[in-house]
């Protein structure tokens, strides 16, 4: 299949941000949402997510601009349904590179007829660890409620005095409903 090319002759415009290139690769994509033909009621969404914490802030949830909360930005989880999660988060002192924390998750998440999303199970393998002294640095999955809409995203918190951390998630969410 070729790609188009597109003008604003006779009215009609695309933007001029280039997301498929002519060899189907996909580019200046911060996220994806998948809806399958043959299953409606299921969908999968993969975010790149980011934070930084420091130590007068130690303790933030993952979002996809860096400062953003992540349900301004992203698609509820849905009643009635369960979620599979995977993903990957990486953290690394900003001044020091030797500094690094990685991560693996799965997860499983249920949301009830009124929104409530309940953690049913969850996997960490940690990758890589090489942490200053006696800091702690973690990665929490989180299910939680705004109004009646269920989210899911990570908190990262890194106990220190002294390191400011840069935190990149990678996170590929399956909804599927149970209605």
């Amino acid at each position: 299949m070729a790609t188009k090319n597109f003008s604003s002759i006779g009215g009609f415009g695309v933007g001029s941000t280039e997301v498929l290139n002519p060899q189907l690769e996909l580019k200046n994509i911060s996220a994806i949402h998948m809806v399958a033909d043959d299953f409606t009621d299921a969908s999968n969404d993969i975010f790149i997510s980011k934070r930084t914490t420091d130590p007068a802030n130690n303790l933030l949830r993952l979002s996809f601009d860096g400062s953003t909360n992540t349900s301004t930005n992203t698609p509820p989880l849905g009643h009635n349904s369960v979620a599979f999660v995977k993903a990957k988060v990486f953290g690394q002192e900003v001044n020091n590179n030797i500094y690094v924390f990685a991560s693996a998750f799965d997860a499983v998440i249920t949301v009830d007829t009124q929104g409530v999303p309940t953690l049913q199970a969850q996997y960490e393998n940690v990758i890589h660890e090489h942490l200053p002294g006696v800091e702690t640095w973690t990665v929490t999955p989180v299910a939680f409620q705004i109004g009646s809409n269920a989210f899911f995203s990570f908190d990262v918190e890194a106990v220190s005095t002294t390191s400011t951390v840069k935190w990149i998630g990678i996170i590929d969410i399956t909804k599927v409903s149970t209605a």
